[in-house]
């Protein structure tokens, strides 16, 4: 081994330095450093009381949203609800026009019942469908005469012909006419057609007008039997215009009977058709005995009646005064008096109160009395301002409750009789000649 070997394998080591460098120093320094987070300004985050503010802050315009929104949101509601009324009730209008249309060609077949009753749920369902309503009366009085009158204004043919001479059965017709007898005059006058339809066919024609014109105006003014004089009336205009009267009298009973269509079902809509009729003609009835005037009265009636099992005391009280006016009654006065308390007792009264507001001192005058006046002293320069406040008090509660009673009413008071309950005369009477032309 070399001497060099030697002193290096038995040479000490150096010791180490165990100081720290600067550098190292220096980045552990840099190294205990914070590090701010990534997206961090450096600035403290904001403490409860910041939070707060900001909530206090933003909470007016949350509260304005939410407003808007509430009020969009009734807004679009009632939008909605007004839009779906019209479109139902455009459906239904639609719906009920379709239905007068079947009905009108259920007509033009011949199902007049099916039709009838078209009409009838027409104006069931809606009152103001005045169209239907019309037609709805006008075919009740066709069912109504098909049903109950027996057709005698065409001249009836007998079996048996009557083989008397021409001229003898034209005479007797002209007595049967002046002797007011309309029946035996068509009867003869039907014979006479059925042995030669070609005698004398103008003063035939002219007899069967009258004969047909005087029994339906007989019949409406005198008999009862409106159908069958309506009915009369339509088989003379077949030969020869109506004159006045007649058509007045035809006028009456349509009426009359278009009351009936109503009658007791829908009193309010009877009354204003008997009233037209009570107004001219009182006295014109039909075959059950009542008259126009009665009708009238009685309509008046139930719909007092039925306003007060309704407890619109009110317009009862109303209805009760236009029947007591057309007709005095004892009952009905009583139970009119029971409906003007109930109305009174539910009405309102109106107590005011002034208040005069001065400047300091305020003074407050209550409502004057019998016995004397509040008067206000103000102070020199103040300035008085009046205000009114209504007070509204109800009296104690109605204690009478009318019970409607049906009764029967006072004969009419009306005391004129129109023209046409006359009987009238023959308005042309053709004068026979021997030679028979």
């Amino acid at each position: 081994m070399s001497e060099r070997h030697l002193r290096m394998t038995t040479q000490p080591p150096k010791p180490c330095d165990t100081r720290p460098s600067p550098a190292l120093h220096q980045t552990r320094a840099s190294a205990t450093q914070r590090v701010p987070l990534a997206g961090s300004s450096g600035t403290p985050p904001p403490s409860s009381s910041g939070w707060r503010e900001i909530a206090l802050r933003l909470l007016p315009f949350v509260a304005v949203l939410a407003l808007l929104f509430l009020i969009s949101l009734l807004f679009g509601a009632n939008s909605g609800q007004r839009t779906f009324g019209r479109t139902a009730t455009a459906e239904a209008r639609v719906y009920l026009d379709e239905q007068y249309a079947l009905a009108l060609q259920d007509i033009e077949n011949g199902n007049l019942e099916l039709a009838r009753q078209r009409f009838e749920y027409i104006f069931t369902h809606d009152q103001s469908y005045t169209a239907a309503a019309d037609r709805w009366v006008e075919l009740s009085l066709v069912l109504n005469a098909t049903m109950t009158v027996t057709p005698q204004a065409e001249p009836s043919v007998t079996p048996t012909p009557d083989n008397r001479p021409n001229e003898e059965l034209f005479t007797q017709a002209l007595v049967h006419i002046a002797n007011r007898q309309w029946d035996a005059a068509l009867q003869a006058l039907a014979s006479l057609r059925n042995n030669d339809a070609q005698y004398r066919v103008v003063d035939v024609d002219g007899l069967i007008y009258l004969s047909l014109r005087n029994r339906g105006l007989e019949r409406i003014l005198q008999g009862g039997q409106l159908e069958s004089g309506i009915y009369d009336f339509s088989l003379a205009e077949n030969f020869g215009p109506l004159d006045t009267q007649a058509q007045v009298a035809r006028g009456w009973a349509r009426l009359y009977l278009q009351g009936n269509a109503f009658w007791i079902a829908y009193p309010d809509i009877a009354a204003g058709y008997y009233g037209q009729v009570a107004a001219v003609a009182p006295n014109l009835m039909d075959e059950s005995g009542m008259s126009a005037f009665f009708r009238y009265w009685s309509s008046l009636v139930q719909v007092a009646d039925n306003l007060a099992a309704a407890e619109d005391w009110c317009a009862a009280n109303d209805q009760y005064q236009a029947a007591l006016a057309a007709a005095n009654n004892a009952n009905v006065a009583a139970t009119a008096q029971a409906a003007l308390q109930n109305c009174v007792a539910l009405t309102p009264s109106l107590t005011p109160t002034i208040t005069l507001t001065v400047p300091g001192p305020t003074a407050t005058l209550a409502p004057a009395t019998a016995t004397g006046t509040e008067t206000a002293t103000l102070p020199a320069g103040a300035t008085a301002t009046a205000s009114a406040t209504a007070t509204a008090t109800s009296p104690a509660a109605a204690t009478a409750t009318p019970t409607p009673t049906a009764t029967n009413p006072p004969p009419a008071t009306a005391t004129a009789t129109p023209s046409a309950t006359s009987e009238p005369p023959p308005t042309a009477e053709p004068t026979a000649t021997p030679d028979g032309g």
